[in-house]
């Protein structure tokens, strides 16, 4: 199964694709205390890398194959952004919520994007520059 995994993910254009393939195996390892531990902290690793298109490509193979988890998944996924937020830019915990504040439907609009890698590439890039802009009036 990680073989045929691992060549859909070079098919998508994807990287790290032996890894998240493995995650993706790993639905349900008593390794993880939930079902979808491996491809949480997968996700989390790519987001705290800034490796936004590759988290994209995983969660959307990943929900693929186990449609059932990607809700779960998603719903975890602003978190993770904001952590990716956090580590590359230096948007600290008192700018991200007040932000947050001012878009609270981004959670939502985040996790709509994830279904396309270029759209959640995006994204996530033009929040980043409306943190930036709103930062940037606010001094």
């Amino acid at each position: 199964m990680t073989r045929s995994l691992h060549e859909a993910l070079i098919a998508l254009g994807a990287d790290d694709t032996l890894r998240t393939a493995q995650a993706i195996r790993d639905q349900h390892a008593p390794d993880y205390d939930m079902p979808s531990g491996a491809m949480l902290g997968l996700l989390s690793e790519f987001a705290l890398a800034g490796r936004v298109e590759a988290f994209a490509h995983a969660y959307r193979l990943f929900t693929v194959i186990h449609p059932m988890n990607g809700t779960f998944v998603a719903a975890r996924t602003p978190a993770m952004i904001g952590a990716y937020l956090n580590a590359e830019h230096g948007v600290t915990d008192e700018r991200w919520f007040r932000w947050l504040a001012r878009n609270p439907d981004w959670s939502v609009q985040v996790r709509d994007a994830l279904g396309d890698p270029a759209r959640f590439e995006a994204f996530v890039a033009a929040t980043t520059a409306s943190i930036g802009d709103g930062e940037a009036r606010a001094a």
